[in-house]
């Protein structure tokens, strides 16, 4: 069964049964009946898969202790679902598994996580659990084996499942919780002290935010007035420093002032959905009039209309730039129009420049 890191995605498009088909690919040939001890166990795993993760993208840790016609069954169950599958091999090294995959795969918003059982997984989900990167919002773990030590938490009955509700809001408050903050009130208006109140004491609209949050979930919190190196919080030297490092280093719950994001911070930190957001512009004075020896309008004429023809063009009087070397001189003819270069022959034209009388070969 090697199965390691085994990213599949499958979705039953056709009527001919396509899943039966893309499983045998997977597995060895094998009769599809599962084992008679598990019949029981597939039922209702089939009842949660069609009921609530049809159509879900999945990802499915699974046994090596499972028998390859079992895993393929199981694996059949999500695939005529239209679900889509990342297999994971609980035998493997889950800190590698973790840094072979995207964020997407590891704490995506919409991916649920099942894992399928028959021997303890808490070895791998342990060294999962290194990469602070993998974070499921959704996790599920099923068991195929019936052991003393499991504690059972209910009868599954599918009447009663029908939504997402197997996955319960364990903790709809904080209970009371007292949180430590890793801040600074140098953050005026979001965070600031707070004025006539004793030092220590914030105020702004992070604290507003904070107290209203407080009153729904039953928590407490305590802020700092600054970080002790008195920074931000970048990443420099291999570590993190300021507020930033106090909530790295775990001395800190969590930081609530005003910050950018940048793709260390979001590869190191989970952030709220942004509630404020800011735009920067640049303003200069208005630069002084050019000197009129610097203005091109100021040294050729008005634009010359398309209309006028070559002949009226030449014929007409052209000012004249006249550089230090009266030898070098040089016109100009404002407007899209130009004469074209000529062939064969010259084409001359007398000009008038202020009191010099010069003839020039275009």
């Amino acid at each position: 069964m090697a199965l390691k890191y085994l990213l599949v995605a499958l979705v039953a498009v056709s009527a001919v049964n396509p899943a039966a088909t893309l499983a045998s690919a997977l597995y060895p040939s094998s009769s599809s009946s599962p084992e008679p001890q598990l019949s029981l166990q597939i039922q209702v795993l089939q009842e949660v898969v069609a009921s609530i993760l049809s159509g879900r993208t999945i990802v499915l840790y699974f046994d090596r202790a499972i028998t390859p016609q079992t895993l393929r069954q199981i694996t059949t169950l999500f695939i005529l679902q239209d679900c889509s599958l990342v297999l994971v091999d609980l035998g493997s090294d889950g800190e590698e598994w973790c840094h072979k995959q995207s964020l997407v795969v590891l704490r995506g918003e919409n991916i649920i996580h099942v894992a399928v059982f028959i021997n303890d997984p808490r070895p791998f989900f342990m060294s999962v659990n290194i990469d602070t990167r993998w974070k499921p919002k959704y996790f599920l773990m099923y068991s195929l084996s019936i052991k003393d030590e499991v504690a059972s938490l209910g009868v599954w009955s599918l009447a009663a499942h029908q939504s997402h509700n197997i996955f319960v809001d364990r903790f709809p408050t904080f209970e009371g919780y007292r949180f430590l903050l890793g801040t600074w009130f140098y953050d005026f208006p979001y965070l600031h002290q707070a004025k006539n109140k004793p030092e220590g004491e914030g105020d702004g609209v992070q604290v507003e935010v904070l107290n209203a949050l407080a009153t729904k979930l039953n928590y407490t919190f305590d802020l700092t007035t600054e970080p002790p190196d008195e920074k931000w919080g970048s990443f420099e030297n291999g570590s993190w420093n300021g507020m930033l490092g106090m909530v790295h280093r775990e001395e800190k719950n969590f930081t609530v002032n005003y910050f950018g994001y940048t793709n260390k911070r979001i590869e190191d930190f989970d952030a709220t959905v942004s509630y404020w957001m800011e735009g920067f512009g640049l303003a200069l004075l208005e630069p002084q009039p050019l000197p009129k020896w610097r203005k091109s309008s100021e040294l050729v004429p008005e634009p010359v209309p398309r209309e006028i023809g070559r002949e009226q063009l030449l014929n007409s009087t052209i000012r004249l730039i006249t550089l230090r070397n009266r030898q070098r001189a040089a016109w100009r003819l404002s407007g899209a129009l130009a004469v074209p270069r000529l062939v064969t022959g010259r084409l001359c034209c007398s000009c008038t420049c202020m009191s010099l009388l010069d003839t020039f070969t275009l």
